[in-house]
């Protein structure tokens, strides 16, 4: 109690417990900063544990892919898929990079979805189809599953005609889609030091760049190298 010059008496505001008002007000501040740290931490931990699982999945998605394609190299279905690719060029000759000729030439097609189909109805680069179902060899695994329309595609990717043509989905063992976009590049290992018309892409072999990607952002996930040699 506190006295006043004019004699009255005064109560500080007190509840039951004896805070003050202040006090507790102050307490309600603190804890109001404390639930919305925890919710931060806790939303940070579930994003971080989210971005691991992508990533892991990712990474087995590039793996289970290298090692699919380790194995179709003692096949000849593959190959005989892309077999444009496999064509030696003249030295001399003029190429442009951004031809559409080109441009398939430096990217593998893992599905029968990747054939490019002319007016009619031919493949444009003498592709060969995979047979699904095959009497000696069994039924074909899928791995990939393209879309030329783009419509598999999110908004940072679907503007590119390369990523429309070959960047596929990603098929599970029970190949059904996924979250996850693979594209498969081709790079000559540049360490034999031969002009283009001097190697032998199926002797001399292939460097795959294998590439995954996040199907809802379009975010690059991982990627990794194999020097593909065709051998059957």
């Amino acid at each position: 109690m506190i006295k006043l010059k004019n004699g009255r008496h005064a109560h500080s505001v007190l509840d039951e417990s004896g805070f003050s008002l202040v006090e507790i007000l102050g307490a309600i501040v603190i804890l109001g900063i404390a639930m919305v740290m925890i919710a931060m931490l806790i939303i940070q931990n579930n994003l971080i544990l989210s971005y691991n699982t992508r990533m892991e999945e990712a990474i087995a998605a590039r793996d289970d892919v290298k090692e699919w394609l380790i194995y179709r190299a003692q096949t000849q279905d593959l190959a005989d898929l892309n077999i444009g690719i496999f064509t030696a060029r003249p030295s001399w000759m003029m190429v442009d990079p951004d031809d559409p000729s080109e441009v398939r030439r430096h990217h593998l097609v893992l599905d029968n979805s990747g054939i490019q189909y002319n007016a009619q109805g031919q493949p444009m680069y003498e592709e060969i189809p995979i047979a699904v179902d095959d009497l000696n060899r069994g039924r074909f695994i899928r791995k990939v599953v393209y879309d030329h329309s783009g419509a598999h595609l999110p908004q940072p990717l679907v503007n590119s005609e390369e990523n429309r043509l070959y960047m596929g989905t990603y098929l599970s063992e029970n190949e059904e889609t996924t979250n996850y976009l693979v594209k498969v590049s081709i790079r000559e290992d540049p360490s034999h030091g031969l002009r283009e018309d001097s190697y032998d892409r199926r002797q001399l072999g292939l460097g795959l760049i294998i590439q995954v990607f996040d199907k809802q952002t379009g975010a690059f996930l991982t990627e990794t190298y194999l020097h593909w040699v065709v051998d059957y």
